[in-house]
């Protein structure tokens, strides 16, 4: 495997991880505090959406021309994440809500 496609996928990897475990961790939040847990629950939605913008960047990267075969579905995970982001409410709008 190519030295670059390696590091790729391992900042793919990198960032799937930690939205797993921001997401067990307001799991966690919401089951044991849930007056509390409505900033855990939108940074949860930040992280992820801007992991799936990063994550599927890489994806068409890594796959090069393959990454437009529909039958792969790749394009299409890299639209989606970009329509997550545009789509009410953007994460600058759930950045602007989260209390400091």
């Amino acid at each position: 495997m190519v030295p670059r496609t390696r590091a790729d996928l391992v900042r793919m990897r990198l960032r799937t991880d930690s939205v797993r475990v921001l997401y067990n961790d307001t799991l966690s939040a919401v089951s044991w505090h849930p007056e509390r847990s409505v900033d855990r629950v939108r940074l949860l939605a930040v992280t992820a959406t801007e992991a799936a913008v990063a994550v599927t960047d890489l994806a068409m990267k890594v796959c090069g021309d393959a990454a437009f075969r529909r039958d792969l579905g790749i394009e299409r995970r890299f639209r989606d994440a970009r329509a997550a982001a545009a789509i009410e409410p953007t994460v600058d709008a759930l950045l602007d809500s989260v209390e400091i």
